[in-house]
């Protein structure tokens, strides 16, 4: 039995190694051409991965270089007050997608971006994603700008008198999401001073990973073979 189990085991590392090796990728919404809602992925094709647009949902496009800025978001926050009302709205985000080709999984590495928001603009952020149903926040914040406060992933922004960015420095470690098909990673903003005020992200937006081809059934099949050829050379060798 021993000898049949290491013969299983070094039949299934040779027929499936080649085909578990990871192929990393990186990716950039590079948004200096930003220009409207809705923008389409400029970065670098990735093999095997295809990158939806980057798109504002329940909230207005405000024009802007470099930076991908909208306003109606909920407002709950007072000026010069660290104090916040509001509150999360679900239905009022950014949002892109990484869709993997038939045959291929995702492991996701880290998301890397900048925020924006105009003096009146909202307070509070988070990132989501579709692994849990947009249910909670990411925390793991390998960096962070320093002025900005996270707290189990609901993140905080200073009060200045002017529009001010932070980052691109916010880097996420994403590396618990592992052997997707597909995920979806969503910004919501909320907490505004005002209704009219500006938040969004500023670029770049960077998101990295690897593709790991998953095992094709005739693979699976030669393997297969191969395990019954030598458990019956094994018998007969028994015998």
């Amino acid at each position: 039995m021993k000898k049949a189990f290491i013969l299983l085991t070094i039949s299934g590392t040779v027929a499936l190694a080649p085909l578990q090796a990871a192929t990393t990728f990186t990716g950039t919404f590079d948004l200096t051409t930003a220009a409207a809602n809705n923008f389409a992925y400029n970065g670098s094709a990735i093999t095997d991965v295809t990158v939806s647009n980057l798109n504002g949902v329940g909230v207005t496009y405000n024009s802007g270089t470099g930076r991908l800025m909208f306003t109606g978001w909920n407002t709950g926050a007072t000026s010069g007050s660290n104090t916040f009302a509001g509150s999360i709205n679900l239905s009022k985000y950014i949002e892109f997608s990484l869709t993997a080709t038939a045959g291929t999984t995702i492991d996701m590495t880290s998301l890397n971006f900048g925020i924006r928001r105009s003096s009146g603009g909202t307070r509070q952020f988070e990132v989501r994603s579709s692994v849990d149903g947009f249910a909670s926040a990411l925390s793991n914040y390998s960096t962070l700008n320093a002025n900005l406060l996270n707290s189990a992933g609901v993140v905080t922004n200073p009060d200045p008198s002017s529009t001010t960015s932070y980052g691109p420095s916010n880097l996420l470690n994403l590396s618990s999401l592992t052997g997707l098909s597909a995920v979806t990673f969503r910004f919501y903003f909320y907490n505004s001073e005002a209704t009219t005020g500006t938040a969004g992200l500023q670029g770049p937006i960077t998101f990295a990973g690897s593709t790991i081809p998953e095992p094709s059934s005739s693979m699976l099949m030669v393997l297969g073979a191969g395990v019954l050829v030598g458990i019956r050379s094994l018998r007969r060798k028994q015998s």
